[in-house]
């Protein structure tokens, strides 16, 4: 076990570089000249020409590449372009927000899209199945900024029930912490700034885990179809064992695993899909920030985003394959299996 965790931890690093690589190439060759955007349009060929030696862009890519690849493995990501901030206060200022929100999607999308395909998987071929399996395909194909617009329409526009927008009210935003709203505000005991966090999250979150608990809830349905056919399912059910102790006992626990792998995948996902998210409902995290960043070619600060996004995506890799021996005692782990 641990000689296939360290061999997997080290193949992050190819994986890592070939991201680096290429988001590199594609924002210096791609990408539109940042000193006319810094500077504007009318700014004359010398300024643009100094402005570009001082920020290292006419050196060759080669050279700009492993500048900027030994300031990452020392954490400096470099300098915003407009705000001459580090990327990596920029980046650890919003990326509370980023995880808070996405945690909070995962955990929505985990226990609606299990609970409604087992729903699903029991009532085979009924009126519920077929509603259930109809509304996740509507979730998988309804883009996310048109459902956050039509949640923002009927529960903030209409009923008044949520705000539209924003994380938290400007007057109780708790000072100093970790950055995590939730956690800041329980700690120091402050319950309305907590419900007030909570009503500012329930619109995006709601919005950004739709795909998600699609995709589980279809992953829970398939997986548990298959389970229910087994011999041994018939076995307990001959036994006279409970149908929700069949269900939930031998059926759910060993349809498990393939539900892990989605549930892991999603959530790596759901730190990039935050982009639109943030963006329709102005949450201030690291998905609305680098959409501002790519329309104004801030280089630096969107190479910060995708490799954040991407080391988060191969460790949640990780620890799904992991999880694997920890709920399946049939998985071994040894030097042949890597």
């Amino acid at each position: 076990m641990l000689l296939y965790f360290i061999k997997r931890l080290l193949m992050l690093i190819p994986v890592l570089f070939f991201v680096s690589v290429l988001v590199f190439l594609i924002m210096r060759v791609f990408s539109p000249d940042p000193a006319t955007i810094v500077l504007g349009q009318h700014a004359s060929l010398e300024k643009a020409e100094a402005w570009r030696e001082q920020m290292g862009l006419n050196e060759p890519i080669i050279t700009q590449y492993l500048n900027y690849m030994n300031g990452v493995l020392h954490g400096d990501f470099g300098v915003s372009y407009f705000t001459n901030a580090p990327v990596t206060g920029e980046l650890l200022a919003r990326l509370p927000a980023t995880i808070e929100l996405a945690v909070i999607a995962i955990i929505i999308a985990s226990i609606a899209g299990v609970f409604f395909g087992i729903i699903s998987a029991v009532k085979k071929n009924s009126i519920i199945d077929n509603f259930t399996m109809t509304t996740a395909l509507i979730g998988v194909s309804m883009p996310v900024f048109w459902l956050g617009m039509l949640l923002i329409i009927c529960f903030s526009g209409w009923l008044h029930w949520v705000p539209s927008g924003g994380r938290i009210d400007t007057l109780m935003r708790p000072m100093g912490g970790t950055g995590f709203y939730f956690y800041d505000t329980l700690v120091i005991g402050d319950y309305e700034a907590f419900f007030n966090a909570l009503q500012h999250a329930a619109l995006p979150a709601i919005t950004l885990a739709g795909y998600s608990m699609a995709i589980i809830t279809r992953m829970t349905r398939s997986s548990m179809l298959d389970v229910l056919h087994q011999d041994y399912i018939r076995t307990a059910r001959a036994k006279g064992l409970s149908s929700w102790r069949v269900i939930f006992k031998h059926a759910f626990r060993n349809a498990l695993l393939p539900i892990i792998t989605v549930i892991g995948l999603q959530f790596g996902s759901l730190l990039s899909g935050a982009v639109l998210t943030e963006t329709v409902f102005a949450w201030p995290g690291i998905g609305a920030y680098s959409v501002q960043c790519i329309l104004r070619s801030d280089f630096p600060v969107i190479q910060g985003v995708v490799l954040i996004v991407a080391f988060v995506f191969v460790i949640m890799n990780l620890l799904v394959d992991l999880l694997y021996a920890a709920l399946d005692p049939r998985v071994k782990y040894s030097q042949e299996s890597v």
